[in-house]
């Protein structure tokens, strides 16, 4: 549904205004879903901060902190818009655009532009009747002086150290002696292209294996809590 790149997506803290790119791998007509819709300028429509409530989006947070109990309230509504609030999601749905995607074609958007993918349609599912799973890819650009959300986080590099909490992405590159975010401009040197690699590669094969297990088991812990409470 309706989203936007908050903390179940985003890293950073609501000061951050990053961009999203959406790279589309395969040929995705508009007429048979699969894309990217997006609602041009709700980045600063006036009802954004509702919306934001609604869902329970970063900016709604305490910046003080997140906690386990606040994290498990927000867990999964970042794109229920639709049922929790049906107001702002028929305005958003009424100024929605499609493309018709090419291999190779890029979607700019603001980190808070409200954006979804489109449902494949009858017509798309004949159309793609391979079965296979459309190819898309998105990268994250964003300061590297943004900092990472206060609290109780999903984010690989807090998730393996939580004192990363709060920290800006370049301190947490630094401390920690690894590329979690690496840079891209300015322009690395090539040595320094050479470390990033290296970086990259050991945290790829030792260090986000890892993260994803404790992002698992943090889950699994959120919805156990929530359970017994209810």
């Amino acid at each position: 549904g309706w989203h936007v790149d908050d903390n179940l997506f985003w890293p950073t803290d609501s000061s951050s205004s990053g961009v999203n790119v959406w790279l589309s791998l395969d040929e995705i007509p508009a007429e048979y879903g699969g894309g990217m819709a997006v609602s041009p300028r709700s980045h600063t429509a006036e009802w954004r901060r509702d919306a934001y409530a609604s869902i329970g989006s970063t900016p709604t947070l305490p910046p003080e902190g997140v906690s386990p109990a606040q994290l498990r309230k927000t867990f999964g509504q970042t794109c229920n818009m639709a049922s929790l609030n049906e107001e702002i999601n028929a305005k958003i749905e009424s100024t929605k655009l499609v493309f018709d995607y090419r291999p190779g074609d890029c979607l700019f958007c603001h980190r808070w532009l409200f954006h979804r993918s489109t449902i494949i349609n009858e017509d798309g599912m004949n159309h793609y009747d391979d079965n296979s799973a459309l190819k898309r890819y998105t990268i994250r650009y964003e300061r590297g002086s943004a900092k990472l959300i206060q609290g109780v986080n999903l984010e690989p590099s807090v998730l393996i150290d939580p004192q990363n909490s709060g920290k800006s992405l370049d301190e947490v590159c630094e401390i920690n002696n690894k590329p979690f975010y690496p840079r891209c401009w300015p322009p690395l040197q090539v040595e320094e292209k050479k470390l990033q690699s290296v970086g990259m590669d050991i945290l790829s094969q030792e260090i986000f294996p890892l993260a994803q297990k404790k992002k698992i088991e943090t889950i699994q812990g959120l919805m156990a809590a929530g359970a017994g409470k209810a």
